[in-house]
């Protein structure tokens, strides 16, 4: 049976490695308002992927399989606006609003059947063969703190703490290519 929350499909990601290159920017202004973000873009170049499926559809009610070869992408950007209400010669301390997003695809290729050899990928398809894409993205507010203290000459300590009052995952597509369904 399917578990308790009735999912459908479980995908779960096994030894994921990922980089990303990130530009950081902030502006202060003389009267102590800052606009400040980051921009970034990545790789998922190598991880595993098991797929189970719940009430597929005929004397085949559950599927399990397991994709050895993943990757995919990455991207992100978050813009804040702020107002340092506590400044000296060595610190700053300001609340900012902003916006984050972040984008990912991973691609899932081969496929062996761990469970109910008629469900598929029996006999297994080799790991160059595209089974399945995934597509999310997040949408988010922050509301945070933004601090900054020179601890000795040419080496500050910034800290970003960030509350998010709304959170919304969208656009998430587990496309299974080889159903018709």
């Amino acid at each position: 049976p399917p578990p308790a929350d009735n999912l459908l499909s479980r995908l779960t990601y096994n030894d994921m490695t990922g980089y990303s290159a990130e530009l950081f920017e902030r502006l202060d202004t003389p009267i102590n308002v800052f606009v400040k973000g980051n921009i970034g873009l990545g790789g998922l170049p190598t991880g595993e992927m098991n797929d189970e499926d719940w009430n597929i559809g005929g004397p085949i009610g559950y599927s399990n399989t397991t994709s050895h070869e993943c990757n995919g992408r990455m991207a992100y950007a978050t813009a804040d606006v702020g107002y340092d209400f506590l400044t000296g010669d060595s610190y700053k301390a300001g609340l900012f609003v902003g916006y984050n997003y972040f984008n990912e695809r991973i691609d899932s290729r081969g496929c062996i059947q761990n469970a109910s050899p008629a469900a598929g990928c029996s006999p297994p398809f080799p790991d160059f063969f595209l089974v399945g894409t995934e597509t999310a993205y997040w949408n988010s507010l922050r509301v945070g703190l933004a601090t900054e203290t020179r601890l000795f000459d040419r080496f500050k300590l910034k800290t970003d703490i960030a509350y998010l009052p709304y959170a919304e995952m969208g656009g998430s597509r587990d496309n299974h290519l080889l159903r018709t369904s």
